[in-house]
């Protein structure tokens, strides 16, 4: 009941300084930056080529404990 009665208590204060207008943020500028990005002259390619991964015994490479599976 305490905790709820300080939340209150704040939330009344910060309502009483939005309607005064005593919580006013302060006056801010941007500055406008124009930056140009450099053209590439030529864009590479990547190339993927499939690599079979290697088979090591003792592994657990395969999924065998399908919980999702009806037996």
């Amino acid at each position: 009941m305490i905790f709820a009665s300080c939340l209150i208590l704040i939330m009344g204060i910060m309502w009483l300084r939005i309607l005064t207008g005593k919580g006013q943020p302060a006056a801010a500028t941007a500055a406008t930056v124009v930056q140009t990005l450099p053209v590439e002259e030529k864009k590479s390619q990547t190339v993927v080529t499939y690599v079979a991964p290697p088979f090591v015994e003792g592994r657990n490479d395969t999924l065998t404990t399908d919980c999702f599976h009806a037996r």
